[in-house]
């Protein structure tokens, strides 16, 4: 049986989340590059990252459960600073000179990919929670 890269990660614990919930929706999937990509995270992007593989045969109806899943989640996130759904998950802004700071310094000493911080941005008000 042939398989299909349908989503890839950055790291293993979201990659494992989403597994799970195809799994638990009746998908035949596996993981891919994981233990690359935890080992040595500067590999990521040279190995394509945690790859999500699913079945050739159930590919269309995967891609549909993740349209609708991706819909259900973008209406259910609400700005609470103007109540808009109009969300984008973005990374964190460096707003501070310490944020800054650490984070040269973490890109510079570390063995590790840098690290972050997710969140979600309003694209009406500009708010990040």
């Amino acid at each position: 049986m042939e398989y299909t890269t349908l989503k890839s990660f950055d790291n293993s614990i979201d990659a494992h989340l989403f597994r799970v919930e195809l799994e638990a929706n009746g998908f035949e999937v596996f993981v891919v590059d994981e233990n690359i990509v935890t080992t040595v995270p500067f590999y990521s992007n040279a190995v394509g990252g945690i790859k999500i593989k699913v079945a050739q045969d159930q590919l269309e109806a995967a891609v549909n459960y993740l349209k609708a899943t991706a819909e259900t989640m973008k209406s259910s996130i609400v700005c609470p600073s103007c109540n808009s759904n109009d969300i984008h998950v973005d990374f964190k802004s460096i707003r501070s000179i310490k944020s800054l700071l650490l984070f040269i310094f973490s890109a510079i000493i570390s063995n590790h990919g840098i690290g972050s911080e997710k969140v979600n941005r309003c694209n009406q008000c500009k708010k990040e929670f």
